[in-house]
């Protein structure tokens, strides 16, 4: 249970963080900054262990995997 809460809570700041960058616009605001200081910060303050964590990121990340494969294709055919 905890690992599908972790999945949710992760998208959720992701979302959060991405809406917030837009209407401000600052470097520093970037989801892929201010997303995981944001999780590391709520698993620490709420007292989960990285391995239950993972549990649940481990999904989303094979989840992500083919994408990033299938976005590198088209970039290695058009570097040619």
């Amino acid at each position: 249970m905890i690992a599908f809460i972790c999945i949710l809570l992760t998208i959720a700041v992701y979302a959060v963080s991405k809406l917030v960058y837009r209407k401000m616009r600052f470097a520093l605001l970037s989801p892929l900054l201010i997303a995981p200081c944001i999780l590391s910060l709520m698993l620490v303050g709420v007292h989960i262990d990285y391995s239950d964590y993972d549990k649940g990121g481990r999904w989303l990340s094979n989840l992500l995997q083919p994408a990033v494969v299938g976005f590198a294709v088209p970039c290695i055919n058009f570097a040619r």
